[in-house]
């Protein structure tokens, strides 16, 4: 199905369907702010400073706001493009959502409702005799146009661009006024745009255009990677009088590379009637064809002009890529290669703007940063972009799936809009077919249209456009053979079709209430920093404590983003991932790879690149954790992901482990080291490619220490924490001067001989009493001046994971850099080396802890009391901390130290050796009676 169907579908929508308006003008598709124009085309730009008002009571059409030399009442100043919302108006509030989902947020302009503006435009002498359009580039959530106080036209569509006929409504030489009623009251119709906030304005530019009453009415070009060959698609209108005449059109094609290399040049034919429409393709072969890829994101520019008796009327430019993207069997293949989709999500962010910014630039820098991240792919959750970020996505080479703004089918979308798939798909393929970044059309997000229909789309699509894949749904179990490409995993796992994981890795920490400086637009500071300075003042804890359980949930977001991208691509079933997402969203929690901001939290884009790009360097460990002590083995079993186009043949793969803690001139200290030798993979291998095994050797002390490994002669490496202990064995006359209570002696008695049992006759000279609670042997040891480990603590045990969307107990725990900890090695936050300590905990705001030393603090969150209507914040928790307890002193701690693990042996006999130094006086104070320790 070509120009002629589409069109015909797009009817429905552009002549007003949604809402019966009289005297409607003929909607018909353009293209604003392209990345390039025709010097055969004149264009004047609305975009600046407009008139503005707010109509609260809905009074301006009655009192004909819209009529020239009727000023608006009480008006100000407001720029287009943009809404108004991020310009203040309003005042602060609130956001108001729409959709089915909602991020609430503090705005700096928050008014919902109907407002006006204006602006006159000076029509140029010169465009005398000329055909003159009105083009609308975007208006959420529903405009109304007049032009010198006539009314051209209702626009609320879903994407689409449009534009409007209105040469009897001005004069050149003269100024024309256009006024425009908006409203965001009203449903847009545009999905996840309204999430945060209903924003009202036109977000992008307004146009007007002059052209000869022959012209371009719409242009793309539609690469074709088989044939090697470019389809120049246009359709022509006459705006002549139907008087019988026809006039006979010449249109030409010029295609070149960017840079002005000549490609191709063709021309076409047609006869065009009075007012009607005639569509003209011009093929031309592509030599050399360089097709379009995230790897070479090549783009092609054709000059396409309209020659009327050997005279050239009007001209149009466009931008374009040639690329096969499709599905064989059950594997993504692009460009005839195997393919796997390093995708992400996209949740339609702009804290500064509210609404997506038209521009290129601002796209293009967001788009570059994700591509140096490794990220190829990107979902739109139920919203399509603007044109100006697909152009971008163009340009960088990001692979697009927008989607319709559904959560299923009903008499209405979630916010109100009508359901009306199949007009949105078409207006989808209209408007966004020219962009090769446009991988995938999609219906919706974890539902299902229904039947026939999702079938019926499918068969759209296919018809619209066959060179995009089609998905019904993004998750869900909606999807089938009859209205699907592929799958959208975990919910579906039969191997008839690639599969690709559907919102993946969504790990929820807490905002960061030092980026609050930077909300200076739309959004006010979602965290702020006084707020979060107070909980900590009333806690007793300082604001560097804070920082440190914040960056402690975003090194734990960090260790668990690798460990779930290095499983999927470690999946021979699996063809891609959704990560979910790259920017926080804020509310509920802070869960993306980066801020709102595009700033990195804890990982750099070259370390993420190395288990997030084309190919990946695995390993399978055995024990599967890498906390090991001195003789121990771990195992190795080499993998690999190849989706690179780069070959790998007889290539040596090398690895190392190194001990980062001892710097040589000529760097770390390697412990240990291999090779494997000619090493032969195949684009879409993902498979074993051989084994290791490292041995721990003798240890001094515990270090941390890195396995990397790499092909020797390209930039395929990765890398690997490992914790490596010394063996604490028995010594003689290790337990002198400790005793401990019934349980920790039976646990520890055999690695501390001479260690004396609390409440025996012995147990007088112990100078460390041990103890699982403080009973009355421990606190009569405390009143009398010694020293006390306490090792278990009475509350939750926050565990290590981090939620899914929502905080949960475990949202980042920060390590003090003290002695207490000796040479344990850590890097300032819970880390995997700590996953098996982790145990109990106490709650900051429960009992005497204000006054102690905190040396292990984290945050903690109950999801299920504020599901339940009660106070999810849990608050700071307590792992570790020391005191003075009236003569006496105490470390105290609720990770597990008892275990026979090496980091648990070890960091005990660190405590232990903390306690007996001259190092352990603690400032603190603990009250005891006023404590859940007991």
């Amino acid at each position: 199905m070509r120009f002629q169907d589409a069109f015909i579908l797009l009817g429905v929508l552009c002549v007003g369907a949604q809402f019966a308006i009289a005297a409607e003008r003929k909607a018909t598709p353009a293209v604003v702010n392209p990345a390039l124009r025709s010097p055969l085309r004149e264009t004047i730009s609305l975009d600046g400073t407009w008139d503005f008002a707010t109509d609260p009571e809905g009074a301006g059409e009655d009192e004909q706001w819209f009529l020239p030399g009727k000023d608006l009442p009480g008006k100000v100043f407001v720029r287009v493009p943009g809404c108004w919302e991020a310009q203040g108006v309003g005042g602060p509030g609130n956001s108001v959502s729409s959709g089915g989902e909602r991020n609430i947020n503090p705005l700096r302009g928050c008014y919902v409702g109907t407002a006006w503006y204006r602006k006159e435009v000076p029509i140029p002498h010169d465009w005398a005799g000329k055909q003159v359009w009105l083009k609308v580039g975007g208006v959420n959530a529903q405009g109304w146009f007049w032009v010198n106080g006539a009314y051209v036209a209702h626009v609320g569509t879903y994407c689409g661009t449009y534009k409007y006929n209105i040469t009897d409504l001005v004069r050149p030489g003269e100024k024309a006024v256009v006024a425009i009623k908006v409203r965001n009251d009203v449903a847009g119709g545009k999905g996840l745009f309204g999430w945060v906030h209903r924003f009202g304005g036109l977000y992008r530019s307004v146009e007007l255009d002059a052209t000869a009453e022959v012209l371009i009415d719409y242009a793309y070009v539609e690469g074709d990677f088989d044939e090697r060959k470019a389809r120049v698609c246009v359709k022509l209108r006459s705006l002549s009088p139907d008087d019988g005449a026809g006039a006979h059109c010449e249109v030409g094609a010029l295609i070149t590379t960017l840079r002005g290399k000549k490609v191709a040049v063709g021309t076409g034919e047609s006869y065009v009637m009075g007012s009607q429409t005639k569509d003209v393709e011009i093929e031309l072969a592509l030599e050399p064809l360089v097709p379009w890829s995230p790897a070479n994101p090549h783009l092609y520019k054709a000059e396409i002009s309209l020659k009327l008796n050997g005279k050239k009327i009007d001209g149009w430019v466009e931008r374009f890529g040639v690329r096969k993207w499709e599905v064989r069997g059950r594997r993504f293949y692009l460009n005839g290669k195997r393919f796997f989709v390093r995708g992400y999500g996209d949740d339609y962010i702009y804290p500064l703007t509210l609404c997506s910014p038209a521009s290129r630039e601002a796209h293009k820098k967001n788009l570059q940063i994700a591509k140096d991240f490794g990220f190829v792919y990107v979902r739109h959750h139920t919203h399509c972009e603007l044109p100006e970020f697909f152009d971008a996505a163009d340009e960088v080479g990001i692979m697009v799936q927008p989607e319709l703004p559904y959560w299923g089918t009903g008499s209405s979308a979630s916010d109100g809009s009508p359901v009306r798939p199949k007009g949105d798909l078409a207006e989808l393929v209209t408007h966004y077919r020219r962009h090769v970044s446009l991988a995938t059309y999609c219906f919706g997000n974890e539902g299902h249209m229904g039947s026939p229909i999702d079938k019926e789309l499918y068969q759209l699509a296919k018809e619209l456009d066959p060179t995009r894949l089609v998905i019904h749904q993004d998750g869900g179990r909606g999807n089938n053979a009859e209205n699907s490409d592929y799958w959208t995993i975990p919910h579906q796992l039969d191997d008839s079709r690639p599969m690709i994981i559907h919102e993946y890795t969504n790990l929820g920490t807490d905002e960061d209430p030092r980026l609050a400086e930077k909300y200076t637009g739309a959004i006010m500071p979602p965290c702020p920093l006084e707020p979060f300075k107070k909980e900590l003042e009333d806690t007793g804890l300082s604001l560097e404590w804070g920082y440190a359980c914040i960056d402690a949930g975003n090194g734990l977001q960090r260790i668990y983003q690798k460990r779930s991208l290095e499983r999927a691509r470690m999946d021979p079933n699996v063809d891609g991932y959704s990560f979910w997402t790259i920017l926080d969203c804020g509310r509920p929690s802070a869960q993306g790879l980066l801020n709102q901001f595009w700033e990195p939290k804890a990982s750099t884009a070259e370390s993420f690149r190395q288990f997030n790009g084309p190919i990946v360097l695995l390993a399978k460990f055995t024990p599967r954790r890498r906390i090991l002590a001195e003789g121990d083995e771990l195992k190795i079993e080499w993998w690999i992901s190849h989706f690179a186009d780069i070959k790998i043949k007889n290539k040596t793969l090398a690895w190392k482990v190194i001990d980062t803690n001892k710097r040589f001139i000529f760097g770390n200290k390697t412990l240990q080291s291999g090779e494997i030798p000619g090493v032969t993979v195949a684009r879409g291998d993902v498979k074993a490619i051989g084994a290791a095994t490292f041995k721990v050797p003798p240890l001094k002390k515990a270090i941390k220490a890195e396995l990397s490994v790499e092909f020797v002669g390209t930039n395929a490496g990765n890398s690997w924490d490992l914790w490596l202990f010394p063996k604490i064995e028995p010594k003689a006359g290790a337990g002198e001067g400790l005793c401990a209570s019934q349980k920790v002696h039976t646990a520890l008695a055999g690695r501390y001989p001479g260690m004396t049992k609390l409440g025996s006759p012995e147990a007088a000279d112990a100078g460390i009493i041990l103890t699982d609670s403080l009973n009355g042997g421990a606190l009569k040891a405390l009143e009398d001046g010694k020293n006390v480990i306490l090792l278990k603590l009475k509350g939750i045990n926050p565990g290590v994971k981090l939620g899914w969307w929502w905080k949960c107990p475990q949202v980042g725990t920060a390590v003090a850099r003290h002695r207490a900890f000796g040479g344990f090695p850590h890097d300032g936050y819970l880390g995997e080396q700590f996953f098996r300590l982790t145990q109990s905990t106490v709650r900051m705001n429960k009992g005497g802890y204000n006054n102690v030393d905190h040396l292990m603090l984290g945050y903690g969150y109950d999801r299920r009391a504020e599901c339940s209507g009660g106070k999810g914040n849990m608050g700071y928790l307590l792992y570790v901390f020391q005191a003075r307890v009236g003569k006496g002193k105490i470390l105290a701690s609720g990770l597990n130290l008892l275990s026979p693990h090496p980091e648990s042996a070890y960091l005990l006999n660190e405590f232990i050796r903390y306690v007996k130094s001259k190092h352990f006086k603690p400032k603190g104070l603990f009250d005891v009676s006023k404590s859940a320790v007991k």
